[in-house]
């Protein structure tokens, strides 16, 4: 490869870095442990893609079992007999409490409202000790959520309009004299 380039092949796609680029990747590339090259290339190739998918997996990595857990803690009365940090129970707690601002309690005494609090909060803290298997996990699901959601998203906002064809109408074209330089003698 031309320029001293690093190429890769990735989940079926050729990954290369630029020749402009190849320089900073190559001291990026040599610092980064073989088994993370893959990964390093496909974000130095495609920032944004791939910080854009990281985030929105950590997200979707902290919503989705969020609410499972707490939907599991209400459907079937579990109660965690661990012995949770204080702090950890009380910043759940505010945060579930006030999320909850806009659901109507109307139907449901103290101690139903308290009991649904407590299980969200309690969820809020697992899901919270669950941060270093959401990251590994957005981590390694990355390339894969980039390839198949962000990239074709991008790609049907970056389409370029054509534009539209004229249609054929016969217009008479002027005639312009060619003009011709010549020296003459």
């Amino acid at each position: 490869m031309a320029g001293g380039a690093y190429q890769v092949s990735l989940f079926h796609s050729t990954s290369f870095l630029p020749d402009k680029r190849a320089a900073l990747g190559q001291k990026i590339l040599n610092k980064v442990p073989s088994f993370l090259k893959p990964y390093t290339i496909n974000f130095i190739n495609k920032p944004i893609a791939n910080l854009t998918s990281f985030l929105i997996l950590h997200e979707l990595t902290a919503v989705g079992p969020l609410i499972g857990i707490w939907y599991l803690f209400h459907k079937y009365q579990i109660s965690i007999p661990l012995d949770l940090p204080q702090w950890a129970i009380s910043k759940g707690t505010r945060i579930i409490d006030d999320s909850m601002q806009s659901f109507n309690f109307d139907g449901f005494s103290l101690n139903e409202k308290f009991q649904l609090i407590s299980e969200g909060a309690y969820a809020f803290v697992v899901v919270k000790m669950l941060m270093p298997v959401r990251v590994v996990l957005s981590f390694a699901l990355t390339p894969v959520f980039t390839r198949f959601v962000i990239e074709p998203i991008q790609s049907v906002f970056s389409k370029k309009k054509k534009e539209p064809e004229s249609p054929v109408v016969d217009k008479p074209t002027e005639v312009k004299p060619k003009r011709v330089e010549k020296r003459r003698l």
